[in-house]
């Protein structure tokens, strides 16, 4: 039997075969067939007569007590991809914006990481956010001094607590190779709002009111975030001044709510609910469960005379909506006549951070039936993951 020799294809055919790939999976395929196409292709593709393209990945996180590898599940091939990302273990990811993720770790650097090229660029510390007081990597389960915005009085977190309450949710301007990016952020056990700008040492408070914040998006060239009927408006180059709104809606749904920026919709709101059981986990102790049971979708009207509404729709064409921690994404389907569908991942944190117990509350929603599905091929449905999955874009660049 003849070996393969394709090792020994030519560099200039190599390129050639390379300007014509389209899929994220198939260029990092390409650059694993050998050693020698790996040191030839860059991790960026040059020369591309057209953007890669696909639909998000769901990234699965690292089981730290099997030493497994999580990988990424491809909604298109459905199937799971068992790619390392080393630099991703131990971290809670808080954002995933335009192929880059947000880190945080324990003590207490925050990084955007893009997990294909494995390039990182650091943003301020959770020790920098607001109303923080104090901070010792020596003082043991009381790392952190936190005052209270509406009394003043000084809590000490956990550096494992600070972890998670710092940061909710990190959204960006651009992409953060342009250095020139503004990331807005959900922070804090109020969920309150911060921003910086690419280069700060440190997050500065916006100049809101008393709000809880559950989404935030960067749409049309401003940012927008949600706590109720509320809607708050930013111009990144006049932060940290902002503009709120009160927003009627057509019917309650005071439930988990995010924003969603299209351009052929505007701007949608997307309710998301829960059901509560209880559930026994491994030390055999009990802990307060929860699955999504409903999914609505509304349109921002501004009406002049009655002020702004969120209207409720139910027909949105042959779209794929993605929500979680990411900053959500509507994209196109890749079969006709599939209808709306919602592809959601478990971002759940007021649930979480009381007791570490989630991350499996993920699968998709289809709006034309108002029926739940398991992803097909993706075996983590049987397992509690623990950093929640998260839908990242895969980009090499």
């Amino acid at each position: 039997m003849a070996q393969s020799r394709w090792a020994e294809l030519p560099a200039e055919l190599l390129d050639e075969i390379a300007k014509h790939i389209e899929s994220c999976v198939d260029y990092v395929r390409c650059r694993v067939v050998c050693s020698r196409w790996n040191r030839s292709l860059p991790k960026r593709p040059q020369h591309q007569r057209q953007p890669i393209s696909q639909t998000p990945w769901l990234m699965l996180p690292y089981d730290e007590k099997n030493k497994t590898v999580g990988g990424f599940y491809s909604v298109d091939c459905k199937k799971t991809y068992h790619i390392d990302v080393e630099e991703a273990r131990g971290k809670l990811c808080r954002g995933s914006i335009d192929g880059w993720l947000v880190m945080v770790e324990d003590g207490p650097a925050v990084n955007l990481l893009n997990p294909i090229t494995k390039d990182q660029i650091a943003l301020p510390p959770i020790s920098t956010l607001p109303y923080l007081t104090g901070y010792d990597p020596d003082r043991k389960d009381e790392e952190y001094a936190i005052a209270n915005y509406k009394s003043g009085n000084v809590y000490m977190y956990s550096k494992s607590q600070w972890k998670m309450l710092g940061l909710q949710k990190v959204v960006l301007s651009s992409t953060p190779a342009a250095k020139d990016f503004v990331a807005l952020a959900i922070y804090g056990e109020y969920s309150r709002l911060v921003f910086c700008k690419g280069g700060d040492d440190k997050w500065t408070s916006l100049q809101t009111p008393p709000i809880c914040c559950s989404d935030i998006i960067f749409y049309e060239g401003k940012f927008y975030a949600i706590s109720g009927p509320i809607l708050v408006v930013c111009d990144p180059g006049s932060l940290p001044n902002v503009v709120t709104r009160h927003v009627e809606v057509s019917e309650n749904c005071q439930v988990m709510s995010y924003l969603v920026g299209s351009p052929i919709y505007g701007l949608l709101m997307v309710s998301r609910t829960y059901d509560y059981f209880q559930v026994r986990k491994i030390d055999n102790e009990t802990s307060t469960g929860y699955r999504t049971t409903a999914f609505k979708v509304y349109k921002f009207e501004k009406r002049r005379r009655r002020g702004p509404k969120w209207t409720r729709i139910t027909e949105l064409g042959d779209n794929m909506l993605f929500l979680g921690m990411n900053a959500s994404l509507l994209v196109p389907s890749q079969h006709f006549g599939e209808g709306f569908t919602i592809y959601y991942s478990d971002n759940s944190w007021e649930f979480q951070k009381e007791d570490v117990y989630g991350g499996f509350d993920f699968g998709f929603f289809k709006l034309e039936n108002n029926s739940f599905h398991k992803l097909q091929g993706c075996k983590s449905h049987e397992f509690l993951l623990w950093p929640p999955p998260v839908w990242v874009l895969p980009k090499p660049c």
